[in-house]
């Protein structure tokens, strides 16, 4: 049972590894190992990871309705574990495939409920990061002085941050 919770921690962070360079079907090939493997080992919270980056690819490779469906099952399994973080990151992935899709309305009540989620966890940064999703896609709907007060309010929670990536999001 150890060995299977390593196994599948190992091919979901080689998944997430080959999804990063653009290696989408070998990314494929390991989120399902993993998951998986997560599933025999019980391990729920890496199982709603997996499913919520399994989600992600999916939509990459084409597959909406396949991402939805992965999305929704790790967005419930968060909240059956209580993994708050895990649930906003979910929603706004939903709310990245929404958005891709077109459904604009959907997509910003995703990245609404996301940042509300994070809110209830008192993560300044980790809030900065999914207003700036939120921000751009108010922009890309045309609510521009929305996005332009969600994006100061964004850049301001990520100040704290000396993390790269997150200022890079902004």
């Amino acid at each position: 049972r150890q060995d299977g919770r390593w196994l599948g921690g190992l091919h979901g962070n080689l998944g997430t590894l080959h999804h990063a360079l653009g290696r989408l079907e070998s990314a494929r090939a390991h989120y399902e190992h993993s998951l998986a493997l997560s599933r025999v080992a019980g391990n729920r919270q890496w199982e709603g990871n997996m499913r919520c980056n399994f989600g992600l690819l999916l939509n990459e490779l084409g597959k909406p309705q396949a991402a939805l469906a992965e999305l929704h099952a790790a967005l419930e399994l968060a909240r059956s574990i209580g993994h708050m973080r895990l649930e906003a990151t979910t929603q706004c992935n939903l709310g990245i495939v929404h958005e891709a899709a077109g459904q604009t309305d959907a997509a910003l009540s995703c990245y609404s409920q996301a940042v509300e989620t994070v809110q209830r966890m008192a993560s300044p940064v980790v809030e900065g990061q999914l207003r700036g999703y939120l921000a751009a896609a108010l922009a890309r709907s045309g609510r521009l002085d929305e996005a332009e007060s969600c994006i100061a309010s964004a850049a301001e929670r990520c100040k704290a941050s000396n993390d790269p990536a997150t200022r890079a999001l902004l």
